[in-house]
């Protein structure tokens, strides 16, 4: 009898430390392990946020943007987009970009003009040209040509303009527009049928730059 339980006695210590050594194996020491491993990857995050730090430091591919730079551009910007908005605002108004303002009062085709050597056919636009400068601007007929449909140059018609004159018919000779003012006549252009006016240029007396006006489509197609 006491035989049998010094056996159970020494099997149940032998199975109490399998048990005890077996827990320490997988679960202490898996722990143990673990426990490295994620050290291991802790490292390896730091190690590639320095690396990633000292890339930055060196200028490496990622830039930082100046904040004057952004800022430059962005009041350019601005300034462009108010700039095409005037301009969009001017064009719808009908307004000028030169010192001068074209109104067509009239425009009509004749086959011929009494008192005119020229056999025509001519035509007269009757235009009320208006002055927005600070300071007087002088036009004169040989400052004037009309181009059409086809980029054709056409002076003014000396002959026409003669004519008209005869019948007291205010015509643009040499005239001073003074600022804020405005002169009404009429020109006179030798034009065929098929030719259709498309552009005025006017380029003042004494030189300066050539203002082109497109005329109405109404009198395109007269």
């Amino acid at each position: 009898m006491k035989e049998l339980a010094g056996r159970f006695a020494a099997i149940t210590l032998a199975a109490v430390v399998l048990c005890v050594g077996g827990y320490w194996f997988f679960f202490a020491g898996g722990s143990a392990s673990l426990g490295a491993g994620g050290g291991q990857e802790a490292a390896k995050s730091a190690s590639q946020s320095k690396a990633q730090e000292g890339t930055a430091a060196s200028g490496g591919e990622a830039v930082a943007v100046d904040a004057k730079d952004v800022k430059e551009a962005q009041e350019k910007a601005k300034e462009e987009a108010e700039k095409n908005k005037d301009k969009e605002k001017e064009k719808k108004e009908g307004k000028s970009p030169y010192p001068l303002q074209v109104m067509i009062v009239e425009a009509k085709r004749v086959e011929e003009l009494d008192g005119a050597k020229s056999s025509g056919p001519f035509l007269i636009l009757k235009a009320s040209i208006g002055n927005t400068d600070k300071k007087p601007v002088s036009i004169v007929p040989q400052g004037i040509a009309l181009m059409d449909s086809d980029a054709d140059r056409h002076n003014v018609s000396k002959d026409g303009m003669a004519a008209l004159a005869a019948r007291q018919t205010p015509v643009f000779n040499a005239v001073d527009i003074p600022p804020n003012a405005a002169a009404t006549a009429s020109l006179v252009f030798e034009l065929d049928e098929d030719e259709h006016p498309a552009v005025l240029t006017i380029q003042p007396a004494g030189g300066g730059d050539v203002m082109k006006f497109h005329l109405p489509e109404s009198v395109k197609g007269i």
